[in-house]
């Protein structure tokens, strides 16, 4: 039978063994439930919402209206012994089931969620000559969510108009856009305005014969073209035009598109280069399954597996030896499988704001397929 702790938060130093089991606390105020039967965790570079579902096998009916668990309330996810929490948010749902014994199911979101749902509230929708970030804050602080931006988001956007019917997500992500920002969450329910302009470096291994449970590597080329044709006009400069080749496709396959805003020669031929390198960037996929959620199952005080983070992923079948970019976690523990980590990684060229320049048609270093794009000076018309 599961442990079922309710009560007020203690500390207690755990043993090896219940470490290494990853517990999952769910705190609601001073109460903190632990030792969930099944769990499910999903985090993302993409999501902007990281997000819970954790089952209890049994129930404790007295305890369990002690805790006067119901959806809506604010709630914390803990792995262990973390000292900084995994997801603040709220509980979005739960479901009891009473088909064989007893089951509690609880779904969390962060709180950065409402941002999703919510639609944009603003006195006018307008914002004239302010930054980025100060422009998300003024939408987000409506709903009490807190902003935080780790990079330079640039000069202050001249002008911005809101969609009344958009959500405020819609509107940021729309903003961010445009400069080549990426928006995400942090494990207190912040929105993060981030992007992944340097790639740091592998702070983790993956490897076939050594922690990888199963592998799936992805390649669809119905996004990428041969040849990227972006136009753009500004009053000075009626008839911007600029190309991007890519000649890894040996077919021709053209896109034209139309910049969304104002922009002259030098935006349509970032813009082209753009397309270019991170289509091809996202072309690649791979889905890799290991077991445990941290980055050393041997440590327990190691960092668990995170998206925005690079691991380094060889497969001598494969002949891969590439730095990739974590784009999506999702932790699992079920009585049939066990604790693993499923991660989604793909080159980081793909989720560049401002891309390498790009050769098409040869072989990345270690790459074992010629899939691969190489850095080095674009093939731009």
């Amino acid at each position: 039978m599961p442990e079922v702790f309710v009560g007020k938060v203690k500390t207690r130093r755990a043993d090896r063994t219940d470490t290494l089991k990853e517990r999952v606390g769910l705190r609601i105020g001073s109460l903190e439930w632990s030792a969930w039967s099944d769990v499910s965790i999903a985090l993302g570079i993409e999501q902007a919402a990281r997000s819970a579902a954790v089952s209890l096998s049994t129930v404790d009916w007295a305890r369990m209206q002690c805790a006067n668990i119901v959806p809506s309330k604010g709630c914390e996810i803990r792995l262990g012994q973390d000292i900084e929490p995994l997801i603040t948010g709220f509980i979005d749902a739960d479901e009891l089931s009473l088909t064989e014994g007893s089951k509690l199911k609880i779904e969390v979101r962060s709180k950065t969620a409402d941002l999703i749902d919510c639609s944009a509230i603003h006195p006018t929708g307008i914002f004239r000559g302010q930054k980025v970030e100060s422009i998300a804050r003024s939408l987000a602080t409506f709903y009490g969510i807190e902003v935080v931006c780790d990079v330079d988001t640039g000069a202050p956007v001249p002008l911005f108009r809101c969609v009344p019917t958009e959500s405020v997500f819609k509107a940021i992500e729309r903003l961010c856009r445009e400069r080549g920002l990426l928006l995400m969450d942090d494990g207190y329910g912040r929105l993060v305005i981030t992007s992944i302009s340097d790639v740091p470096a592998a702070v983790a291994f993956l490897e076939r014969g050594r922690n990888i449970k199963s592998m799936t590597r992805r390649r669809d080329v119905t996004q990428r073209y041969s040849e990227y044709r972006i136009r753009g006009q500004v009053w000075d400069d009626i008839g911007a035009q600029a190309v991007s080749l890519d000649e890894w496709l040996t077919r021709r396959r053209v896109l034209v598109l139309d910049s969304e805003k104002g922009a002259g020669q030098a935006a349509v031929e970032k813009r082209a280069k753009w397309e270019a390198a991170t289509r091809a960037g996202q072309s690649i996929k791979f889905e890799v399954t290991v077991p445990g959620w941290r980055t050393d199952t041997s440590n327990p005080k190691s960092p668990i597996w995170l998206p925005g983070t690079i691991a380094r992923l060889k497969d001598g079948v494969l002949g891969l030896d590439d730095d990739l970019l974590i784009t999506k976690v999702n932790l699992t523990r079920t009585s049939r499988d066990g604790t693993n980590a499923s991660l989604s990684l793909g080159y980081p060229e793909g989720y560049q704001p401002e891309p390498n320049k790009f050769k098409a048609g040869k072989k990345s270093k270690g790459s074992g397929a010629d899939w691969d794009l190489e850095d080095g000076e674009g093939d731009d018309a």
